[in-house]
């Protein structure tokens, strides 16, 4: 059995709409059902992450029928999705120090709303004493 036939029975089993799922995984319906259609072939580690999630199974089902792993209880090849994911779930992210954004003099911003200087003072002193520091 295909890859797509099956994720299409495991979403249908589950009686997750294709709409339901491209809003639970933020990939376009139009991308799952070209999937499910087996019109494209088996996606990248890290959008079969998202998609197993967005069903409630274990990712390391949809890797082994992706042909990924061939057991998801050998602790090597485990090891070596983890990784991967790990990697592809980190790609394009920066880690820059929460103290070198609310210290210089750029916008910093905390759910959409602009902080001023007096209030990135604020939040670098509450982190200081969280941090047990200064």
């Amino acid at each position: 059995m295909s890859f797509g036939v099956r994720l299409k029975e495991i979403r249908k089993e589950k009686n997750i709409s294709l709409r339901d799922l491209s809003a639970l995984t933020d990939i376009s319906k139009g991308y799952l059902s070209r999937l499910e259609n087996n019109k494209i072939g088996v996606p990248k580690v890290d959008t079969l992450n998202k998609i197993a999630k967005g069903l409630g199974v274990p990712n390391g089902d949809l890797m082994m029928l992706a042909g990924y792993i061939d057991d998801p209880f050998d602790p090597k090849q485990m090891k070596a999705l983890n990784k991967k994911i790990n990697e592809s779930e980190n790609k394009g992210k920066s880690n820059e120090d929460i103290y070198e954004i609310l210290s210089k003099n750029n916008s910093a911003s905390y759910r959409g709303r602009i902080l001023t200087e007096a209030q990135k003072k604020q939040a670098i002193e509450m982190l200081n004493v969280l941090f047990k520091e200064g």
